[in-house]
């Protein structure tokens, strides 16, 4: 989603609405400028609602818009901030919509 809106300036889901927010993300329902920028695959990679085919952080550093031969330094830096970003799993799950809706 951040790369998203650096490379189109607007968020890839209108999100008018918490629950129409919801559905967009896990249906993979964003929005696609028809003037497609080099980095749409990468981003469509990326916004993949199946999370096997969704690029994992060894792809999205190797792929060539992000590479320019600085795929050791791009890995090294994501596992240097991976390390020094402690999850908060309690956060996480209060923002997660219950089965109750």
């Amino acid at each position: 989603v951040l790369l998203y809106t650096l490379v189109y300036g607007a968020m890839p889901f209108d999100g008018s609405n918490f629950k129409r927010l919801v559905r967009q993300i896990s249906q993979g329902d964003y929005f696609e400028p028809k003037k497609a920028s080099p980095a749409s695959p990468l981003i469509r990679d990326m916004l993949n609602i199946n999370a096997g085919r969704r690029a994992d952080i060894t792809a999205i550093c190797s792929h060539w818009w992000i590479d320019a031969g600085q795929s050791e330094a791009c890995l090294e830096v994501a596992e240097e901030l991976a390390n020094q970003t402690p999850v908060r799993l309690d956060l996480l799950l209060c923002l997660a919509p219950s089965g109750d809706n």
